[in-house]
């Protein structure tokens, strides 16, 4: 009986002990959140892509520009859809139906990397992604974490799903000194983004994973490979249909023989291919599967 009243007892007190613990955390957790977001509220609401760095001379005047990025910002209206869901259907695939924390995702991504004792999954949406390149550094702390998760709920609070794509693609790094969707398409292949067609869509979608695996002017074989991965969760996803399918993967696979002119240019400021060139490529790998050559979605 005497057992029996302390083992009782015990879990009376123990219940009071984690009561007040959880009480203390929730308390913690609510001004870390306040002070955090107080901090980075102004930054979230004012930020603004790539902006520069003034270099003045003597006469305090400005002389020159520092950026990471060599060339402008790209509208959302001139970015190809099949190039936005492309990234949406490999980096993010319920990015308009959450709010900026895909909980699914990260319930699956913890599965995973326990099964395998180590990180192999990330579980970061779009969102997430831009507040950690835009906003923090890429160190893997819970204390960065935490600020990343309520970066995100501000940008998903201040800004419309359009708006945040537009920023992830003008921001997202490629690789090779590129940052941004206008910079990849010219630097890889020669082009507008306006102009790039679906395989090619596929393949810059891949590469920011891994820029050094995926990028088609280092490793072409694992960018097709890459490619043709994200054009079956396009598929999987309704973003396009069975032929589009086959005929982009045929595309892809018919402009390898004019891969050293599409990837591997002599000097970085020239055009990767001339336009007779780039017409030819595209029409030959178009007429395989039977598609015309200026074909973009």
């Amino acid at each position: 009986m005497s057992f029996k009243y302390e083992f009782f007892y015990f879990l009376r007190q123990l219940r009071k002990y984690i009561l007040v613990a959880a009480a203390v955390l929730f308390i913690a957790l609510a001004v870390l959140t306040a002070v955090t977001y107080v901090s980075v509220k102004d930054r979230v609401t004012s930020y603004t892509l790539f902006e520069p760095i003034e270099i003045y001379d003597r006469n305090e005047e400005i002389a020159d520009y520092l950026s990471k990025q060599k060339g402008e910002n790209v509208d959302i209206e001139d970015i190809p859809l099949h190039l936005q869901n492309a990234f949406i259907a490999v980096e993010d695939k319920r990015f308009y139906s959450h709010h900026g924390i895909d909980l699914l995702r990260v319930g699956k991504a913890f599965m995973v990397n326990l099964s395998k004792g180590r990180i192999s999954q990330g579980g970061s949406t779009i969102s997430q992604q831009l507040a950690k390149n835009a906003f923090l550094s890429h160190e893997r702390t819970l204390s960065r974490k935490f600020k990343e998760a309520v970066i995100t709920l501000e940008i998903e609070r201040v800004y419309s799903k359009k708006e945040i794509l537009e920023k992830y693609l003008n921001e997202i790094y490629f690789g090779s000194g590129s940052y941004g969707v206008r910079e990849a398409a010219r630097d890889i292949f020669g082009k507008k983004v306006s102009e790039i067609n679906l395989a090619e869509a596929t393949m810059l979608a891949g590469i920011p994973n891994r820029p050094s695996t995926y990028n088609p002017r280092k490793n072409l074989k694992k960018s097709l490979e890459r490619g043709r991965l994200i054009l079956r969760l396009m598929l999987k996803q309704g973003y396009i249909t069975e032929d589009e399918l086959q005929c982009r993967s045929a595309a892809q696979v018919r402009r390898r023989g004019r891969t050293a002119k599409v990837f591997y240019p002599k000097k970085r400021h020239l055009h990767y291919r001339k336009k007779r060139q780039k017409k030819e490529a595209v029409q030959k790998g178009s007429r395989l599967c039977g598609c015309r050559g200026d074909q973009t979605a």
